[in-house]
């Protein structure tokens, strides 16, 4: 067996929700694949109305207005948001692919519409494995394993400040990353054709007086990915916009209205007490979730030098500490008062708000407070109906979420009908550790393509696209295997050296059957 299969069988084993969809949709096509998620849209809890509104506000400052009009528009013809990709500009080969294969349904003219929906995580820090701090680039080294070179726009200073929360890079910045460019060109650790669609990323779209206007990186990675994935496809392509935003920001718009309003899901989840602690119980130590004991026994403050908790989770909300890192924070009552939200930043300071809807809703405001993975789905997709496509850990953690839900729902009394409509909702649906388009590292060997490394090829032409469409779901999981592995494969099972010979063996496997640029 080669070793591109054996770690696909090991993968297939750690990652349960890619074994799933295998066994299920292996031989059929991407094609057919993406029309599965084109359903009917269901009768949702609360109006679906509410998030058009938030995104059209959101996406016209930033893309134009007949740009947030048409993504408005699209998303109710088509409720379905890929919510598997981290936040930043997305260089990422894993992510970059998955969005281009969610965008095959329009591309392919199975729905007329004209913009891909995507919605981000943000509480992510910039040095995070997915590296929004700057651009990741694919390059094969002969002299050392590895196959990605880690491009830095932001400074190391910032590089723990989550990506929600960061501000916006400067012309500083980007004259220190152009000497950086030029520097790894002459030193043979960039190829040429690379370099050169770098620089003209960098000065035609990150040096763009506009974007270095924008206050914040969130809002920049707006525009960023806009611009980049309208750059990936020839003319000749009739491809649609992307609409990448932060989901955090996105429900944090939600939550200002359904904070305030006591018939909403999130206020009865978090201000009807007998079902917010069957809430808290159900999806204790659930992945995404929450440790309640571990987060109750988090470090007396009192102690200087003890910092949080980590990998603990955090119940409805992450704080902001003043470095604009996150805090994991727990609820604790407050006598009379009422309840806290209350945790301890990684520094040993205490954070704490009165859980109460308008502090919530201000808090949100000034982003003080970010929500939760769970507090995103409940209010995006348990709420309002809308199918949320994610990566394998959404895969089997979303579920988990629903069915948690659901059950605190039927134990207390007068949620039945609620109930009944969060159980509607499709949460299974999973695009993730895919690829299409592989670079081409020699003749012997492919190796992912992010943006980067489709632009310095000339970009997506037609033809490309008809390839990409009859590649089979098992195929696109091999081709992205390179980028799975980490996640899938235990490090102790890893030979030395297995970056080079599963590049070598998707290229004798593949190389006539994804898009290779």
């Amino acid at each position: 067996m080669s070793l591109l299969e054996h770690f696909f069988q090991i993968a297939r084993q750690h990652l349960p929700v890619v074994n799933r969809v295998i066994e299920d949709y292996g031989d059929a096509t991407l094609s057919s694949y993406l029309k599965s998620f084109i359903r009917e849209p269901e009768p949702s809890l609360q109006s679906k109305e509410d998030l058009f509104q938030v995104l059209q506000r959101l996406a016209e400052p930033l893309l134009g207005k007949t740009a947030a009009n048409r993504a408005s528009r699209d998303l109710a013809a088509f409720p379905v948001i890929l919510t598997a990709n981290h936040n930043g500009v997305d260089s990422i080969s894993q992510s970059f692919q998955a969005s281009l294969i969610f965008a095959l349904n329009a591309l392919q003219g199975a729905l007329s519409i004209k913009t891909v929906c995507i919605f981000s995580c943000g509480n992510i820090p910039l040095n995070n494995c997915e590296y929004p701090r700057g651009l990741l680039l694919y390059h094969l080294y002969p002299e050392r394993d590895g196959l990605t070179v880690k491009f830095p726009i932001f400074p190391d200073r910032l590089k723990r400040c989550m990506v929600s929360v960061a501000p916006g890079f400067d012309e500083a910045m980007l004259k220190r990353a152009e000497l950086l460019r030029e520097g790894m060109l002459r030193a043979g650790q960039m190829p040429h054709r690379l370099a050169g669609a770098l620089y003209k990323v960098l000065h035609e779209e990150y040096s763009d007086p506009s974007v270095l206007a924008l206050p914040s990186y969130s809002e920049q990675s707006v525009v960023l990915n806009h611009r980049i994935w309208r750059r990936v496809f020839n003319e000749s392509v009739a491809a649609p916009d992307m609409v990448n935003v932060e989901i955090e920001r996105i429900v944090g718009a939600l939550l200002e209205f359904d904070l305030l309003h006591t018939e909403s899901l999130a206020w009865c989840a978090m201000f009807d007490p007998a079902l917010r602690e069957s809430i808290l119980r159900e999806l204790d130590g659930e992945r995404g979730c929450w440790q309640l004991e571990k987060l109750a026994g988090a470090p007396d403050p009192s102690n200087i030098g003890q910092s949080a908790p980590q990998g603990y989770g955090t119940v409805f909300f992450w704080g902001v500490d003043r470095f604009r890192r996150r805090v994991p924070l727990g609820m604790k009552a407050n006598g009379s008062a009422g309840e806290i939200l209350s945790g301890i930043d990684d520094r040993g300071d205490l954070f704490q708000l009165p859980f109460t809807p308008q502090v919530l809703v201000e808090t949100l405001r000034s982003r003080r407070l970010l929500p939760s993975l769970f507090t995103c789905f409940l209010s995006l997709s348990f709420a309002r109906g809308f199918t949320c496509v994610g990566g394998y850990f959404q895969g089997g953690y979303l579920p988990a979420m629903q069915k948690g839900l659901i059950r605190a729902l039927d134990q207390t009394a007068g949620y039945g009908d609620m109930s009944r409509f969060v159980a509607r909702v499709s949460t299974h649906r999973y695009l993730s550790g895919v690829a299409a388009v592989m670079s081409s590292a020699d003749d012997d060997r492919l190796i992912p393509a992010g943006p980067v490394e489709i632009l310095a090829a000339g970009g997506m032409e037609d033809e490309d696209i008809e390839r990409m469409l009859h590649l089979t779901v098992r195929e696109a999981h091999l081709a992205g295997l390179l980028e799975t592995v980490p996640d899938g494969v235990p490090p102790q099972l890893r030979p030395p050296g297995w970056e080079k010979q599963l590049a070598r063996e998707c290229s004798e496997l593949l190389r006539d059957k994804v898009v290779v640029k």
